[in-house]
């Protein structure tokens, strides 16, 4: 999982030289108020990312990179064994972060927007 850091009103996803390389993407801000929801899901599925445009994917192993859904952009770092964090968000480049992680229920605490399951 890249690195997820909530602080001054922003939701920070670092990624590592690796990360960046395999998802062809580079770390990014995203300001709190643009975050609507956040979900927590067990699997990642075709019709929750869509279809893989840049970046690593080998279906169920890894997704990493950006996808295309419904004329929206997705973010996704993922990998088989984690569970998943499904962000929603308005007013911003991607529609949808999803970020694999060991403890899902922690980083939707940490972001303070209505979750669901």
């Amino acid at each position: 999982m890249a690195d997820v850091l909530v602080s001054k009103g922003e939701l920070t996803v670092q990624l590592s030289f690796l990360k960046s390389l395999g998802s062809l993407s580079r770390s990014f801000v995203v300001p709190l108020d643009c975050l609507v929801n956040a979900t927590i899901v067990d699997k990642i599925t075709y019709d929750l990312v869509g279809l893989r445009m840049g970046g690593t994917g080998i279906p169920g192993l890894i997704a990493l990179g950006r996808f295309w859904k419904s004329k929206q952009w997705i973010f996704c770092d993922w990998k088989r064994g984690e569970r998943a964090v499904v962000i929603e968000l308005k007013n911003f480049t991607y529609t949808r972060l999803v970020l694999g992680t060991n403890n899902p229920e922690e980083l939707v605490k940490s972001l303070g927007v209505k979750a669901g399951v």
